[in-house]
């Protein structure tokens, strides 16, 4: 783990509005997943929405009729393995309590890591989590 690589990352996202295909709270995950794994967990769907428009449409597309449906559907498309929360290692993704809905978040020092319409969060628990069968 780099960890000037992670401090240059959070802080760009401070302040900085959301951006959906960019660092939308999937992507935001994902990449500080990367950061501290060197394991891109999304590499087969990035590129896949552009916007808020084709990020819906992209989750409608996936199984299931709620969020946490959707994200196992998601995850299990991506070949992750399903973790307990409470001890899911640094790097891991996860599905958390956010603003509006839950949003996906990165298992972090301290807790979990979770982007927000202007900057992230630190959330204590996640309700589901995920990572590489090889973590």
């Amino acid at each position: 783990m780099d960890d000037r690589a992670v401090q240059r990352f959070l802080a760009e996202l401070i302040g900085r509005p959301m951006r959906y295909g960019i660092d939308d709270c999937l992507l935001s995950a994902a990449d500080l997943s990367m950061l501290l794994t060197g394991c891109d967990p999304i590499a087969t769907i990035r590129g896949r929405w552009i916007d808020r428009s084709s990020a819906l449409e992209f989750e409608r597309g996936l199984a299931g009729g709620t969020r946490r449906e959707k994200a196992q559907a998601l995850a299990q498309m991506l070949g992750l393995m399903a973790l307990e929360p409470a001890t899911a290692p640094c790097g891991a993704l996860g599905l958390v309590a956010g603003e509006r809905r839950e949003v996906a978040a990165c298992r972090f020092i301290g807790g979990w890591f979770a982007r927000s319409a202007s900057g992230f969060s630190v959330q204590q628990k996640a309700v589901l989590a995920w990572s590489f069968a090889s973590f």
